[in-house]
């Protein structure tokens, strides 16, 4: 459903967040998600 799927994306956001202590809030999540992963692999 699009309630579930805005939650997941929120619940992501906060943990990329929380994981990776980014300063700016304001970037795209997708790129975030993308810095993460290539940093964690």
């Amino acid at each position: 459903t699009e309630t579930g799927s805005l939650k997941r994306m929120q619940s992501d956001r906060r943990r990329v967040q929380n994981e990776t202590r980014w300063e700016s809030p304001n970037k795209s999540l997708p790129l975030k998600i993308k810095c993460y992963k290539d940093s964690d692999a």
